[in-house]
């Protein structure tokens, strides 16, 4: 495909070596995974777009319309209104940890070298597979994020920066849930402020 040698994932590289080895990366694999990122995760992400934006715009023409004055418009308009509202930002979500999926299960099929004539559809295999560790290690890592930085901005922060590998540690290694939140922390223990 290219001429450049094929990027090594797993080596210590200083800063620049970082952003120099993304980009690599990047010009060497965007046909595929952009492929996939747009049939697996474009989709969820249009419906979500289209009923948040629907329900913006029948909440604004309420807003202006005659049925203000209305004293039930508060019990019927607005459950009518909400709704869709919130499964668009419930796709959103879903849409988001596709997107975060892909690139990994990706990331992983190029390292252990089964990423030649990988389809989106082989892709989504190893994503759908994978889909409620992903989904509960997000949920789980934003939790303790939300509770550090309720208690103040310092823990939130620290949370943010030893769970920051835990979908990463979990792609290349598949410990689990818990496992690879350990596994981020190893990680991040020796680098914690280049972290």
């Amino acid at each position: 495909m290219q001429n450049a040698a094929p990027v090594q994932l797993s080596q210590v590289r200083d800063f620049g070596q970082i952003i120099s080895t993304t980009f690599t990366f990047l010009r060497q694999e965007w046909r595929p995974l952009f492929r996939a990122l747009a049939v697996i995760c474009i989709p969820p992400a249009v419906i979500a777009g289209f009923l948040i934006g629907k329900t913006m715009g029948d909440i604004q023409s309420i807003g202006f319309g005659d049925s203000v004055n209305d004293p039930t418009w508060m019990v019927k308009g607005m459950l009518n209104q909400w709704l869709p509202m919130v499964l668009g930002y419930i796709l959103l979500i879903a849409a988001f940890l596709l997107v975060v999926a892909v690139t990994y299960e990706y990331i992983r099929a190029y390292h252990l070298g089964e990423h030649f004539g990988i389809t989106p559809g082989d892709l989504w295999k190893r994503v759908s597979s994978q889909l409620g560790s992903y989904a509960g290690i997000g949920f789980l890592c934003s939790l303790l994020v939300g509770v550090g930085f309720m208690l103040c901005f310092l823990p939130g922060f620290f949370a943010m920066t030893v769970l920051g590998l835990t979908m990463v540690a979990h792609a290349m290694e598949r410990t689990g849930v818990t496992g690879s939140m350990g596994r981020s922390n190893n990680l991040v223990r020796d680098r914690f402020w280049e972290t």
